[in-house]
């Protein structure tokens, strides 16, 4: 009898001591650990340690639990060994993000009425004072990536939300704007076709894709009477391809587990010369379009670097351009490799990214631009948020 107690005491430390020796480690090690302000792989800003209030000190032990997960030591290197063993697994939904053939797509979510009628309500806002200035409007809905490779899902993860979403916005909006739904400008395009049109690693898409889809958009803008001269005919576009690594945002997320050599494709210079205006307001300009891109990363390209960076606003004039009109395009990051093609099409082009202006309204811009036309350009599942905080 002793002889088994003494044994299942031994057993007992054996289990016990590497266990306190495990946690004493990581007690001591989490305040010793350098502690970082950005997560690069989930590219996002890290919970900082939370200040103690005493009319709120209800909320500081959530606050600390949060600024402990997203501090704990080695935290990077367990999230890359959980992917690695979810993917091992044969897991299609990994860390919030669908793994399919090679390609990492986003979750598609299905929002709130409430939330879609508020983001209505500033755009019905915004289109009457872009009217009110003069000036003709539209609204134009880009693809989102899970949506156009929503087959590639097996059928009890295929939604169709971000169509739903779409179909809820356009109908709070007033009758008198016009929307141009670019997002089903591969609907005669063939799977094989359309795998070219996204970055495997990216939420983006890439010039090709966008290509696609801005001609369908001109062939709309046209249609709708919205741009006053001929149209150009037998428009196409040709290509040229960077030879480099790409860095896909989502690829990140995994620290990389996924390959790096992607066909990164850009529009083919047709020799114009484009003068471009980073400043608002500025005559400087610069005729080297780097003055609006992102640098390269020791590991590859990226998204910004690529195409343009998400800056508040910039302007394109081209002297030879196949249009006369002038354009402003409220857009988000989906319209980015979309750039090449405005300057080249359009007069001047203005950008306005409203996430980036600082000291600077929207509607002021709106206002003093001599564009003849305004579109405001978001994919199809971005219908609410800040996005729509067109006045601040």
């Amino acid at each position: 009898m002793k002889q088994n107690e003494i044994n299942s005491n031994k057993l007992n430390l054996f289990i016990v001591i590497p266990f306190i020796v495990i946690t004493v480690f990581f007690f001591f090690t989490f305040f010793i650990y350098p502690k970082q302000t950005k997560s690069e792989s989930e590219n996002r800003y890290l919970a900082p340690f939370p200040v103690i209030k005493i009319n709120d000190l209800h909320n500081f032990p959530s606050g600390l639990e949060k600024y402990y997960n997203d501090h704990f030591p080695f935290r990077e290197s367990f999230m890359e060994l959980f992917s690695r063993i979810e993917l091992a697994q044969g897991k299609i939904k990994v860390r919030d993000l669908y793994i399919s053939d090679d390609y990492i797509l986003p979750v598609e979510y299905l929002y709130t009425e409430k939330d879609i009628t508020l983001s209505a309500e500033k755009t019905n806002e915004l289109m009457t004072f872009i009217y009110n200035s003069g000036k003709k409007a539209g609204y134009v809905s880009l693809p989102y990536k899970t949506y156009i490779y929503n087959y590639m899902l097996p059928p009890y993860l295929q939604s169709d939300y971000s169509e739903q979403n779409y179909n809820n916005f356009i109908k709070k909006l007033t009758p008198d704007i016009k929307c141009c739904d670019a997002f089903r400008a591969y609907e005669n395009h063939s799977f094989e076709d359309t795998k070219t049109y996204f970055f495997k690693t990216d939420f983006h898409w890439n010039a090709k894709g966008a290509g696609e889809a801005f001609l369908y958009i001109i062939d709309w803008l046209f249609s709708e009477n919205l741009i006053d001269e001929p149209k150009p005919k037998n428009l196409t576009f040709e290509y040229t391809y960077i030879d480099d690594n790409y860095v896909g945002d989502l690829n990140r997320r995994y620290s990389f587990i996924f390959s790096t050599r992607e066909s990164i494709p850009v529009l083919k210079d047709n020799e114009s010369v484009i003068r471009y205006y980073s400043s608002y307001g500025s005559e400087d300009f610069s005729i080297h379009k780097a003055s609006i891109q992102g640098d390269a990363l020791p590991e590859g390209q990226t998204y910004d670097s690529v195409y343009t960076q998400n800056v508040g606003y910039y302007k394109m004039v081209n002297d030879n351009s196949l249009l006369d009109t002038k354009v402003l395009v409220i857009k988000d990051s989906m319209q980015n490799p979309m750039t090449d093609m405005f300057s080249y099409m359009f007069n001047t082009s203005e950008i306005v990214d409203i996430r980036g202006l600082k000291d600077l309204s929207l509607y002021t811009i709106i206002e003093e631009s001599d564009a003849d036309l305004v579109l405001l350009m978001y994919h199809q599942n971005n219908v609410t948020g800040e996005m729509f905080d067109f006045k601040e």
